[in-house]
């Protein structure tokens, strides 16, 4: 999440449904790098909205909050806009009451407002699958790259770290000098995990465990 703030230079971010609660929230909001941090806990189906900011760059106001909305007023210099973040309830009678309140807040309204996030807007109720035994599964790999809806961990791309250890299994590092060693790192241990990077971002943990692997066959 890091990386992805400073590569965008992201000043205000909004996370939805982390399964997070509480003082384990506190502590993951804590390591992201941004300071302003604002957030609404699980109710039911409903809240598990974060709103994260860059306090030097951004100055947010939370003007009021519910079960399913952050609403929030933004400075930024001379420009002044509303923002409401939405994680609505599945269920339709507490949908009536989000909407009810938006209809509150927008007669308090006088500046452009921007609503954003998940709405859980369906024609028929039956469009809602909040069953696990119909939540859609894992794909599998297609052309050797894993699709998964699934949370993506170690395990998920742990065949890449046992193709490092195939390779180095089959090479004799005690009779090789260390610029051929450092050859055959260049060339092929660093090369093994390009063509999935071309796609996904790997799990940190699996690139520390491939740079350690190259450092102890150096």
């Amino acid at each position: 999440m890091n990386d992805v703030i400073k590569e965008y230079d992201v000043g205000v971010l909004c996370l939805l449904e982390t399964h997070i609660n509480g003082r384990r929230a506190k502590q993951v909001a804590s390591r992201i790098k941004l300071d302003g941090v604002h957030i609404v806990d699980t109710h039911g189906k409903a809240g598990d909205i974060w709103c994260l900011w860059d306090s030097k760059k951004w100055d947010l106001d939370i003007v009021t909050q519910s079960s399913q909305f952050i609403h929030i007023k933004v400075r930024r210099g001379d420009s002044q806009w509303f923002c409401t973040f939405v994680y609505a309830s599945p269920h339709p009678q507490f949908c009536i009451d989000l909407w009810r309140e938006f209809c509150s807040l927008a007669s308090g309204i006088d500046r452009p407002w921007a609503l954003m996030g998940y709405f859980n807007a369906v024609l028929k109720i039956f469009d809602i699958m909040i069953n696990e035994e119909i939540k859609p599964k894992n794909l599998g790999k297609y052309l050797g790259i894993p699709l998964h809806h699934s949370r993506v961990n170690r395990a998920t791309y742990s065949g890449i770290i046992e193709k490092v250890t195939q390779r180095l299994n089959n090479w004799k590092a005690k009779s090789l000098s260390f610029a051929r060693r450092l050859t055959l790192t260049k060339s092929v241990l660093t090369a093994l995990p390009s063509y999935t990077m071309q796609t996904i971002w790997l799990p940190r943990n699996i690139c520390h465990d491939i740079d350690k692997k190259n450092r102890q066959f150096l």
